[in-house]
């Protein structure tokens, strides 16, 4: 039905998708098919036409995990195996809580530190299945699994990612994207992702570079040398593989006892 004048559209995004998705809007029209231009709010998308007719929109699902043949036994098809991410059992979820509440690892220290902290946490059971038979399989190589940014998140966020082990903890190291996480293990057991909400993060900078110059006290910078290292240190540790952290700092000035 042919419009008066242009209407604008604004539609939530689609379950399982953000604005980091790759989207294309197909407008069935009389004269026939049109491909409509897209804004990526942060919530939603929006699109304006003059006619209103059947509409289609489809995306790009990034977030697959691509599992190559030489990370499986001999003789296992990739094609007859699946990954799978689900929910930590409670019970599992429980002993993985209190082993990262009794760690001494100063990263998983500094977010269970925070009040609130199970709040802004995934728990995972990852795992590689053989659909024809229904038994695990185990990884033979490095693995790179690729996961969509918990609802609210972006790659701006803080995030933590602690991986359950026999002997204990080990923190993963993450890729943040414009799409997805992604980290590399060659095991695959309980998973816990953990991030930092904006309004929770305090001292500590979004990821990316940093550069301290002063503690003056002046824009959120620490008011006194100790709150300046805390806020290095902090950094320091939720810094991702490629960041850098600067410091300048006035000379330092040691006395030795005689």
């Amino acid at each position: 039905m042919p419009l008066q004048s242009a209407l604008s559209i604004d539609l939530s995004y689609p379950k399982g998708t953000k604005r980091s998705n790759a989207f294309l809007m197909a407008h069935k029209k009389t004269d026939g098919i049109e491909v409509v231009d897209l804004a990526k709010e942060s919530d939603h998308v929006r699109f304006s036409v003059t006619e209103l007719s059947p509409f289609a929109l489809l995306w790009v699902d990034d977030s697959e995990t691509v599992i190559p043949p030489e990370v499986l036994p001999p003789g296992v098809d990739p094609n007859d195996v699946k990954l799978i991410i689900e929910p930590l059992a409670d019970d599992k979820t429980a002993a993985m809580q209190a082993d990262m509440e009794a760690t001494s690892d100063f990263a998983i220290k500094e977010f269970v530190s925070r009040r609130i902290w199970k709040k802004y946490a995934e728990w995972w059971e990852i795992r590689l299945v053989n659909i024809k038979t229904g038994e695990d399989v185990p990884l033979q190589g490095d693995l790179t699994i690729k996961l969509p940014y918990p609802s609210g998140t972006y790659k701006d966020n803080s995030f933590l990612m602690v991986h359950k082990i026999n002997n204990g903890l080990e923190r993963v190291a993450l890729s943040q994207n414009d799409s997805v996480l992604s980290f590399t293990v060659n095991k695959l057991s309980p998973f816990a992702l953990l991030w930092l909400d904006k309004s929770e993060e305090g001292l500590i900078k979004p990821s990316g570079d940093r550069d301290y110059s002063t503690y003056s006290g002046d824009n959120g910078s620490p008011d006194t040398p100790y709150e300046f290292w805390e806020w290095v240190k902090k950094s320091i540790l939720l810094s991702k593989r490629g960041d850098t952290v600067k410091v300048r700092t006035p000379a330092l000035i040691l006395t030795c006892p005689s």
